[in-house]
């Protein structure tokens, strides 16, 4: 529902590995419908006219791990917030991403 409205949401998962396997699954679901999917993560490397705002002009699903959590990562409109295994980051980690934004939906 998120991104049907035009706002973006950001999955955060635990490891490289998962966020990467996610990735691809929701590359595979989403893209066809017109809905951008980034990946993010610490070895994945980005200029900073990537981490501009307003660069993405459709929706994104912004998939990665503590990479999430920087201060250069700032999409505008973040929507909706999903934490997978919330256990493997902390309440301090998810509070912290739920908290950046005005009014997102967490879920984990």
């Amino acid at each position: 529902m998120a991104l049907e409205s035009g706002a973006n949401a950001a999955l955060m998962a635990p490891t490289e590995i998962l966020a990467a396997q996610h990735d691809r699954n929701f590359r595979r679901w989403l893209e066809p419908l017109g809905v951008n999917v980034e990946l993010r993560t610490g070895s994945t490397r980005r200029s900073d006219a990537d981490a501009t705002p307003g660069l993405f002009v459709a929706p994104t699903l912004f998939i990665g791990t503590h990479a999430l959590l920087q201060e250069s990562f700032a999409p505008e409109k973040l929507g909706l917030i999903i934490i997978d295994e919330q256990h493997k980051f902390g309440v301090t980690h998810a509070r912290y991403c739920c908290a950046r934004e005005r009014t997102p939906i967490c879920s984990s």
